[in-house]
């Protein structure tokens, strides 16, 4: 079971507490916090008695009792103790994210899922609104997806276990006695939490961090909304008012995107939704949003200028 009190759990000043616990016959009969405890098979011959608490009569809980049960008066300083450690408390973080589970991905996996997601923009498309039906089913395009599964994976790992260190450390410093004790299991999760920040800084690129970052604190542009080849999109008014739509979509997809900003492109055709089968001039549109959204990316600060001082200083960039 998840948090079970077990004997070796150091109970520091709660040692020899006295408690009451419930039993069936016999000297090493399961001790109960509970008459009601669904572990005792008959009601008949269960007899209630007080115990001092030790590791002796920790070893003799019932399972569920030991997870779940309420061996203290609610409000004193064991109940608190107890309610910390057992159920999905502390036990429960020491014994989470010490090691990869089943879904974990190999470092050769990650460093793969790396090199697809970073290869350059005109050899990884970005999304299937910008290809043809019978491109979407391609191995590059699945190749791309399976490498944002991992890095979603990856990513959510990593922030589950820098959480449940959180939560560890913020449950230990209530009872400093159990530092100690907790030594190793605390060891292991920060080796494993070492593991999946560095898988995370090969699938995470510092530009789209920035990128990201900036487009965040952007205020809203001007856009050229009286040139002929917005016309299809209808007056100027409206389509002043589809490209601030398109502005606002941009901004939102870097937001959000772990990606590079060019691969946000596919927003462009957003712009089409109200043309319907018209084809005329949507071409000359799709390319004329694009230069526009090009110029987006330009007015947030480039990491190129970051990148090349690493250079000089003869460090790698980032991917």
């Amino acid at each position: 079971m998840y948090g079970q009190l077990t004997s070796d759990v150091p109970l520091g000043p709660f040692e020899g507490t006295t408690i009451a616990v419930w039993s069936g016959q016999g000297k090493q009969a399961k001790l109960h916090a509970t008459p009601s405890c669904s572990y005792l098979r008959s009601a008949r011959g269960v007899v209630e008695r007080t115990v001092h608490l030790d590791a002796a009569v920790v070893g003799r809980m019932c399972p569920q009792c030991g997870t779940y049960g309420s061996w203290a008066r609610p409000g004193t300083g064991l109940a608190v103790f107890l309610d910390t450690l057992t159920g999905l408390g502390l036990l429960y973080e020491l014994d989470s994210f010490r090691d990869p589970d089943e879904d974990a991905f190999e470092d050769e996996e990650v460093r793969h899922a790396a090199a697809v997601l970073y290869k350059s923009v005109a050899d990884n498309p970005a999304v299937p609104a910008e290809q043809d039906v019978a491109e979407d089913e391609d191995d590059t395009w699945e190749e791309r997806q399976e490498a944002q599964r991992v890095r979603e994976s990856v990513l959510r790992q990593w922030g589950g276990a820098l959480a449940s260190m959180h939560r560890t450390h913020r449950q230990l410093a209530l009872f400093p006695w159990l530092r100690a004790w907790a030594g190793a299991a605390l060891e292991a999760k920060a080796g494993y939490l070492r593991v999946l920040q560095e898988q995370a800084q090969l699938l995470v690129a510092e530009r789209a961090l920035l990128a990201a970052t900036a487009a965040a604190a952007m205020t809203e542009p001007d856009v050229p909304a009286d040139e002929p080849a917005f016309a299809p999109l209808g007056d100027p008014g409206e389509a002043r008012r589809q490209l601030l739509s398109l502005w606002r979509r941009w901004r939102s997809a870097v937001e959000d995107s772990w990606d590079d900003p060019r691969q946000q492109t596919y927003v462009v055709h957003h712009l089409t939704d109200t043309m319907g089968s018209r084809r005329k001039g949507r071409d000359q549109m799709l390319e004329r949003a694009r230069a526009v959204l090009a110029g987006w990316e330009g007015r947030r600060p480039s990491s190129g200028r970051r990148e090349a001082r690493r250079a000089d200083c003869g460090r790698s960039s980032s991917p």
